[in-house]
């Protein structure tokens, strides 16, 4: 027994069913990316700046798992000078030829240094933003 009165299975008990009845708290999914149209990238490519972008589109469930890994790297991004967005925008889908989605570039400038394509771990990820951070 704990100092609560209660045994340490049903404590935990107690946490899954807060967890489960009101899940908002323990994720992050009030946090968003920045969406950047088509202009606004291209003048930060123009610009020279560092840039890690999630090319997405709505409904995509696996794209809205990567954007919560990347919120979740935003501190390192945003830290080491890059800017991390979200594009939806069809047009530069195809000006990049992204070709499925989710897909994550990272530019150096008008310089394209890698990308993913699908979901991805936490670690390829980090690799790939390290790679942009740390040039």
């Amino acid at each position: 027994m704990s100092s609560t009165g209660m045994s340490t299975p049903c404590r935990w008990l107690t946490m899954l069913e807060r967890l489960w009845s009101n899940p908002r708290p323990f994720f992050k999914a009030e946090v968003q990316l920045k969406v950047t149209s088509s202009q606004e990238l291209l003048d930060m490519m123009n610009d020279g700046k560092k840039i890690v972008a999630l090319f997405t589109q709505p409904g995509c469930s696996p794209c809205s798992i990567l954007k919560k890994r990347l919120i979740d790297l935003e501190g390192d991004v945003v830290h080491n000078g890059a800017s991390l967005i979200e594009i939806r925008d069809p047009n530069l889908l195809d000006k990049f030829s992204v070709r499925s989605v989710p897909m994550v570039y990272v530019f150096d400038g008008p310089v394209i240094r890698g990308h993913l394509a699908g979901l991805h771990c936490d670690d390829a990820l980090q690799i790939l933003v390290d790679s942009v951070i740390f040039m």
